[in-house]
């Protein structure tokens, strides 16, 4: 086990220390992060979380700084591809998250424009958007039939059933304590 985690530590430490030696995007093994993550779930299973005993504690301090590592390749890695403007040698997993961050970059961006240029249009579309999106969500407790934010009826519901209902209906189920997101 720890000749394991030795090596997934220095592997990720090699790549680290690589990628911020150069201007440009390094290529890095295409199992980088689920090799990360599967050493993760190993150290999860030998530790007992709550416990206090050294080994549980020497492998949440592990688990601090892998997060910290790769949160750092990862923004360093963002950062080079946003940079040179081009997404293709980052891999498939670095791309979902850039694809994000590029999507919240042009939200905001159309925000600030909407504003600036006096279309309020804009604020009632995407409150449209927002209050038509749906999501499933799983009940704790029995509730009767209600109202949705888009004025349609929805119910009743016993406790684990699961629905589709709108977001914002799903907010305050959870708030309330009623169910939880799936």
């Amino acid at each position: 086990m720890t000749s394991m985690a030795e090596s997934v530590l220095e592997s990720l430490k090699r790549q680290l220390e690589t990628e911020e030696q150069s201007e440009r995007l390094v290529k890095i093994p295409s199992d980088t992060y689920s090799k990360l993550a599967s050493h993760m779930q190993n150290l999860r299973r030998i530790s007992n979380s709550n416990g206090e005993d050294l080994q549980s504690r020497l492998i949440r301090k592990q688990a601090t700084i892998l997060q910290g590592m790769v949160s750092q390749l990862l923004r360093l890695r963002l950062g080079k591809a946003k940079k040179a403007e081009t997404t293709t040698d980052l891999l498939p997993e670095e791309k979902y998250v850039y694809g994000l961050h590029s999507e919240f970059k042009t939200r905001e961006g159309k925000f600030i424009s909407a504003i600036m240029s006096g279309y309020p249009s804009f604020f009632a579309l995407a409150q449209k958007e927002v209050m038509s999106k749906k999501v499933t969500v799983r009940f704790l407790r029995d509730v009767g039939e209600i109202m949705g934010f888009d004025l349609k009826r929805y119910g009743p519901f016993r406790v684990h059933d699961l629905a589709i209902v709108p977001a914002a209906n799903a907010e305050v189920f959870v708030a309330n304590g009623d169910a939880l997101l799936t």
